[in-house]
């Protein structure tokens, strides 16, 4: 009887259906029927997962992002010293066999996410001295998905584990689409969550503006955001084989909230609905209290350069800029526990 109140230790929440379940006799899915790989369950205790949910409108740049952020992840030992990475699966294996070949060597986009519940990508981040390891799990789901509030419930289920989501925003897409909005994302969000009856509370948000190369509507009062962009020199270290000391690292996390506060500013001077969108995710009408923990901004530039409109290729190798920053702030808000 005793034993039936205890909590099951051996009930982890799997990263394909986003469920805990028992896997000390079956390293099987019983949702979905994927195989668990060996090292997730028998690390989940020391490597906690990392649950990372893309939430964007379609070619606002979740995919590329995801993409180059791994690229980066692979060249990073050249930078962080003692860091590591490891793919648990051959589906993240063989994604990002074929997205280096498209954006390395052919100077092609990423294959378009699937509407439909994709895989997730298992990458397990080792040796970060500043946090624990942890294992990102890693959910790009297409971007038609967020066109209206029917989330598919898979997708959906996933967005409720995530205590993390990338609000992924291309502010050039959303001059040429003024018919969205970055509220209207937030209003889809939110009905996914009410839908799994999900608070929104201890939940955070990265906004993530993207394509920050194509950004014309700095003016003089943004200059920084401007400068920001262009001063990242994390790309060119890793060429030159430059470390970053632990000082360093520390230094850039603090530069992370200075930069989070200005886009901010950014966003309720300069972005469409962008006041709204900030009203919607800090304001709880019904109670007057914040409906989000952490509402956090970063600004990337993922390619470095827009590819060519007509043959939608890239037309120079790719320059990644601040495409840490997110991945940055997700291990921040988001502390392994002891």
């Amino acid at each position: 009887m005793l034993s039936s109140l205890l909590p099951n230790r051996n009930r982890k929440v799997c990263p394909y259906c986003a469920e805990p379940h028992d896997f000390s006799k079956k390293a099987e899915c019983p949702t979905t029927n994927q195989i668990i790989p060996k090292a997730f369950i028998a690390n989940y205790d020391t490597i906690r997962p990392l649950w990372l949910h893309a939430v964007g409108f379609p070619d606002h740049g979740k995919t590329v992002y995801f993409s180059v952020l791994i690229e980066l992840l692979e060249n990073l030992p050249e930078v962080w010293e003692g860091f590591s990475w490891r793919y648990l699966n051959q589906h993240t294996l063989s994604t990002v066999q074929n997205n280096r070949e498209r954006l390395l060597l052919k100077h092609e986009m990423p294959d378009k996410t699937v509407v439909t519940f994709p895989v997730p990508a298992l990458v397990q981040l080792n040796q970060l001295r500043l946090w624990k390891p942890r294992c990102m799990v890693i959910h790009d789901t297409g971007g038609e998905s967020y066109e209206n509030m029917d989330i598919a419930p898979e997708s959906a289920g996933f967005i409720r584990r995530a205590r993390t989501s990338f609000f992924i925003v291309s502010l050039p897409d959303l001059v040429d689409s003024p018919t969205r909005s970055i509220a209207d994302l937030f209003d889809v969000y939110e009905a996914a969550m009410e839908e799994h009856n999900a608070p929104l509370a201890n939940r955070n948000l990265v906004v993530v503006f993207t394509k920050a190369d194509e950004i014309t509507n700095f003016g003089s009062n943004f200059q920084d955001l401007k400068d920001y962009i262009q001063q990242d020199d994390w790309w060119e270290r890793i060429k030159q084989k430059r470390m970053l000391s632990l000082e360093e690292r520390r230094q850039y996390n603090h530069k992370l909230a200075y930069i989070s506060d200005r886009l901010y500013e950014f966003t309720l001077q300069n972005v469409n609905k962008g006041k709204g969108f900030i009203g919607k995710a800090l304001n709880d009408e019904l109670t007057g209290r914040p409906k989000i923990s952490n509402l956090k901004f970063a600004i990337v530039s993922a390619l470095g350069h827009a590819p060519n409109k007509q043959t939608k290729k890239l037309e120079y190798d790719i320059h990644p800029c601040r495409i840490q920053d997110p991945l940055l702030w997700a291990l921040l808000l988001e502390p392994s526990p002891s």
